[in-house]
């Protein structure tokens, strides 16, 4: 594991986290229950992550650019000075051209989210960072591969990312938001809607992680023998355990609110923290594994 590997999984993980986050935040409002979406417009707290993570994802994309370069010319850091070495990355590389198309949406996400008024930017937003989010497939393993399978690959990397964007930030926008609530009413119609959502993002997600899977693993025994085929399985192992607390919120917590609010809230309020952050544990992982060699 060099410094090289290390900076790029470093710059990837930022980049997904900050993606599927602003993602995720900005598709919530679109499919909430009406009455919460002003409170949810008008948080301070939630504009101010939606900023911070467009502004993570435009610097960790010049980032990776910045570490590419560096590796390419072995010339270290001082390479990103070069405008010569920069041309040769833009318009002679195979990724140039896909990474200057993230860079330009990473830019325009950082435009929408700086607007007056955050709660007219989210029509605009949604869709803005779920091209931001799969832009990256020109990047990764899923661009190298070639044939019949090459679409298929491609549609499968979509399907994954877009479903972990919207389980991810639906998981931050509920954090932020359950405290709000004292009306039972408000509650329940928020954690239903995320439910229906949560059933199609993880249906995506799997659906994704299969096919991308099936095209990346040289052979089934290679999932314990390589270190992607591993990295795979302890990834696979915590979205299990995110499954199974997702199920306890839906099938366990939520019938109980109605019997006992104060304690039946409190639990569902660490069960979402706790789902929150094997998100982010997952997303890790899932940047190890774009820079991992699967037949490694």
């Amino acid at each position: 594991m060099t410094l090289e590997w290390v900076a790029l999984a470093a710059v990837r993980w930022v980049y997904l986290l900050a993606a599927a986050g602003l993602f995720g935040l900005s598709l919530f409002p679109i499919y909430a229950p009406r009455e919460i979406r002003r409170i949810y417009a008008e948080d301070a707290y939630i504009g101010a992550t939606m900023k911070a993570l467009a502004g993570a994802a435009f610097v960790s994309t010049l980032a990776w650019a910045v570490v590419t370069l560096a590796s390419l010319t072995g010339d270290g850091l001082i390479s990103a000075l070069d405008v010569a070495a920069w041309r040769v990355f833009v318009l002679e590389t195979t990724f140039g051209p896909a990474w200057t198309l993230g860079a330009a949406l990473a830019l325009l996400n950082v435009l929408l989210v700086a607007r007056a008024g955050v709660r007219k930017s989210f029509g605009l937003l949604a869709p803005a960072s779920a091209l931001l989010l799969v832009s990256h497939v020109w990047l990764g393993h899923a661009a190298a591969v070639e044939g019949a399978s090459a679409r298929a690959v491609k549609l499968g990397y979509t399907l994954h990312v877009l479903g972990a964007g919207a389980w991810f930030g639906g998981l931050l926008a509920l954090t932020f938001l359950l405290g709000h609530f004292d009306d039972l009413l408000d509650t329940q119609a928020l954690l239903e809607r995320f439910s229906r959502l949560g059933l199609l993002a993880v249906a995506a997600l799997l659906i994704g992680g299969v096919v991308n899977a099936a095209a990346h693993l040289p052979s089934v025994a290679s999932i314990v023998s390589s270190a992607w085929g591993r990295t795979l399985l302890v990834k696979m192992a915590l979205v299990v355990l995110m499954l199974g607390l997702a199920g306890l919120n839906r099938f366990v917590l939520m019938p109980r609110l109605r019997l006992y609010p104060t304690s039946s809230g409190k639990a569902l309020r660490l069960s979402v923290v706790a789902e929150t952050v094997l998100g982010v544990a997952v997303l890790t992982l899932t940047a190890a594994l774009g820079i991992l060699d699967p037949a490694s």
